[in-house]
């Protein structure tokens, strides 16, 4: 077991080849991902990892979890948010095997059949903020470069 604050993805490891990995939501089937990985995120990894690889970005407060392909071959390329609640599995489906990076700081090697399931953790973390809510918009912004438009409003 091990918590994440960020994001957890599913990744090829140092063979440069694509990977079959096999998604369910909530014992569903969702699809079968051909990728260099995918990426299971929070709302406060949405601005990291998966955000590079073309998700979305989800508003801090939100409790919604993020599946991100990463580089997606075929099939479904974009991005899913599921529910809080929702139980996502991942099941290695290459025979090459895979990499489990769970916050860039823990990393195992997963063969084909793996399963890695996410679900939401019992802790929550709190953040503390030197602005208003509104000003992740502003900071975000800025950090991916855009520009502001100025207002000619007075």
């Amino acid at each position: 077991l091990v918590h994440a604050l960020n994001d957890v993805v599913v990744s090829r490891g140092a063979v440069p080849q694509l990977l079959d990995i096999h998604v369910r939501v909530d014992g569903m089937p969702l699809t079968t991902y051909r990728a260099d990985g995918v990426i299971v995120s929070t709302a406060t990894g949405s601005t990291g990892y998966a955000l590079a690889a073309g998700g979305p970005t989800l508003y801090p407060e939100a409790r919604e979890i993020l599946i991100q392909p990463v580089a997606a071959h075929m099939g479904m390329q974009t991005g899913l948010v599921v529910n809080e609640e929702s139980i996502v599995e991942l099941v290695v489906e290459s025979e090459s095997g895979a990499g489990l990076s769970v916050d860039s700081f823990t990393d195992a090697g997963l063969d084909c059949g793996d399963r890695v399931v996410v679900e939401r953790s019992a802790y929550n973390a709190h953040f503390l903020r030197s602005g208003p809510p509104s000003e992740f918009y502003r900071t975000v912004t800025r950090r991916l470069g855009i520009v502001e438009r100025q207002s000619t409003d007075k």
